[in-house]
């Protein structure tokens, strides 16, 4: 995990007034955790909070490094919505 890539983006979240930010481009993914994952067509995301508690969101059939951050596993019939939304925060995202 990339710490100091993930802090500029804490500071613009801090000028935005973003507790929260969900990250869903593997691409971008790669860049802040150092982890390439071809998603497909399954949900794959990097939920940045202000508080550091971020949290990593991949489907079991990935195979994932070890990450610095909390892993929410998830099937493909996991209800995924609800899921996320235990996860965010109440304002911004």
């Amino acid at each position: 995990m990339y710490k100091e890539r993930i802090e500029r983006i804490i500071a613009e979240m801090d000028k935005l007034g973003l507790e929260q930010l969900m990250v869903t481009d593997p691409d971008s993914i790669l860049f802040l955790t150092d982890i390439y994952n071809n998603p497909m067509e399954r949900f794959w995301a990097f939920l940045i909070k202000k508080n550091g508690q971020h949290v990593l969101f991949a489907n079991k059939l990935f195979r994932l490094k070890p990450v610095e951050a909390e892993l929410v596993l998830f099937d493909d019939v996991d209800p995924l919505a609800s899921i996320v939304c235990e996860k965010l925060q109440a304002g911004p995202l």
